[in-house]
């Protein structure tokens, strides 16, 4: 199969009829690392647990087995190097974005206490951290729970 369309198309023989099972998904990784086609292993992985469903623990189990044996030569590919760059990216998107909601509600909580289910349903629906910073810069700053609460009425419903 080397070199050829075959490589390119081994990883998706686990999405064919009857093709969801560890003899096919074990057939696929050892052609794949016997032609040393690493830049397909991960999407394999991938394309196995989306064919066995993720209520199927035993294969699911069974495949992460597997996969922590090919971590190390996994780990040097583009593919692999780029999906952990995306899940990291993401993972601090989401902890920035945590970390701003929470201190908005803290603050507010702390000098405002009656505005806090305003201030969490504003910030909430917002997306752009520079927004939830300034929220944040607003409230520390602010002389008056009426500032505070023009200051948040003036925020669209849906967020920027």
């Amino acid at each position: 199969m080397s070199g050829g369309i075959l490589d390119v198309a081994t990883p998706l023989m686990i999405l064919t009829k009857d093709g969801a099972t560890r003899e096919v998904a074990d057939e696929i990784f050892t052609e794949l690392e016997r032609t040393e086609n690493q830049d397909s292993m991960a999407p394999a992985y991938v394309l196995a647990s989306l064919a066995f469903g993720k209520h199927n623990m035993a294969d699911q189990s069974w495949l992460l087995r597997r996969l922590k044996n090919m971590h190390n030569s996994l780990r040097d590919t583009p593919v692999y190097q780029e999906m952990t760059r995306m899940a990291r990216e993401e993972g601090f998107e989401k902890g920035q974005h945590q970390a701003l909601y929470d201190a908005i509600r803290d603050i507010t909580l702390e000098r405002f206490p009656g505005l806090v289910v305003l201030a969490e349903k504003k910030s909430t629906a917002i997306k752009d951290p520079a927004i939830l910073r300034h929220i944040l810069l607003k409230l520390s700053i602010a002389q008056s729970a009426q500032e505070v609460e023009s200051y948040l009425l003036l925020i669209p419903e849906e967020g920027v």
